[in-house]
C-alpha cells in the first residue's frame, strides 16, 4: 500500500476500519451494515439500542476482527459512543502495534 506523506501508517486510509466497524455494529444490532454506514460518524450510538452488553460484544468483535486488544484504560464508554470515536481509538491502537 502506498501512503501519502504524513498519513498514519496504522490507518490504511481505504475505509477498512469503517467497514469493519459498520459490519460489527450491524451484527450486534442485527441490522444491515449499510444502515450503520448511513449513521453520521459523530452520532451517539446509544440512540441505536447500544446497551452496555452490546458495547462489550462490540469490544470482543473488534478485538477479534482487527487483531487488537483494548487496554483497560481505553474501555471508556466515551471511546465507543460514536463511530468517529471508535475509528480514532482503533487507529491509536494500531499505531501502537505498528511501533512495536
Amino acid at each position: 500500500m502506498i501512503m501519502s506523506k504524513g498519513q498514519d501508517p496504522a490507518d490504511p486510509g481505504d475505509g477498512q476500519f469503517d467497514r469493519i466497524i459498520n459490519e460489527s455494529l450491524g451484527k450486534i444490532l442485527k441490522c444491515d451494515p449499510q444502515v450503520i454506514a448511513a449513521i453520521p460518524a459523530d452520532q451517539n450510538l446509544t440512540k441505536f439500542a447500544m446497551t452496555s452488553m452490546n458495547y462489550m460484544k462490540l469490544v470482543m468483535e473488534l478485538e477479534d476482527r482487527l487483531q487488537i486488544e483494548f487496554e483497560n484504560d481505553e474501555l471508556l464508554i466515551e471511546n465507543f459512543q460514536t463511530i468517529a470515536g471508535l475509528r480514532k481509538l482503533i487507529i491509536k491502537i494500531k499505531a501502537k502495534q505498528f511501533k512495536e
